[in-house]
């Protein structure tokens, strides 16, 4: 069984050892995260902070 995560687009994504990369955007002016970005197998999701957040954790188990 696989474990997924959502993206903003109702899009369920399997989240792929080795193939799952976080990255985030900053927003030039205020200097905070304006998007919160998954990508798995070179193809990329944008996910709420949340989302991010538990894929991360799951990752750093």
């Amino acid at each position: 069984m696989a474990t997924t995560f959502t993206d903003r687009s109702g899009n369920v994504v399997d989240i792929v050892a080795r193939e799952t990369i976080l990255s985030t955007d900053t927003d030039v002016v205020t200097g905070e995260v304006s998007r919160y970005i998954i990508e798995v197998e070179d193809r990329p999701y944008e996910v709420d902070s949340q989302t991010y957040a538990a894929v991360e954790n799951y990752l750093n188990k």
